[in-house]
């Protein structure tokens, strides 16, 4: 039995001849991940990969939301050196995931007892307040659903789509 293939009808029939453009920002979506040595001296680093990969995307991060993910990074990755088996020549990794409008950030490291939880740190202490920065700064926080470490999510409002 034969067929007959269905005549082309070209697009521009079908949906006319405007151009439809989509901005680049609007189809950018951020995933990647870099693995730091488990020494308090990489902490530091971990916040400039942070800064650059969200600085170099073309999400359009707000300045004061990449400042506050970048520090929150650095508190995550402290825990990650000072509280788990990473920083006993292990290592942590920090995941980031992005869209326009919001920001994952993930600091996976090597384990410990017990899952993070923020504590009260007395006006003297030296140490006790990283989770309670992140808990205080970021949307959404806890432990990681997957493997070791605690994830972070931060928003801001996309600047608007001009179609």
């Amino acid at each position: 039995m034969e067929t007959q293939d269905e005549p082309y009808t070209p697009a521009s029939a079908l949906f006319g001849t405007g151009k439809l453009t989509i901005p680049a920002a609007a189809m950018t979506v951020l995933a990647t991940s870099r693995t730091f040595a488990g020494h308090r001296r990489m902490v530091p680093e971990a916040r400039r990969w942070l800064d650059l990969m969200l600085g170099a995307s073309r999400l359009s991060v707000p300045d004061d939301t990449q400042a506050t993910a970048v520090l929150l990074c650095s508190e995550a990755a402290t825990n990650a050196v000072v509280h788990t088996a990473s920083g006993r020549q292990g290592t942590f990794t920090v995941h980031i995931r992005a869209i326009p409008g919001h920001l994952t950030v993930e600091v996976e490291d090597d384990g410990a007892a017990t899952n993070p939880v923020p504590v009260q740190a007395g006006a003297l202490d030296e140490h006790g307040r990283g989770l309670a920065l992140i808990a205080g700064f970021a949307d959404t926080w806890g432990p990681r659903a997957l493997g070791c470490g605690i994830y972070y999510t931060l928003s801001w409002r996309p600047a608007p789509l001009n179609m």
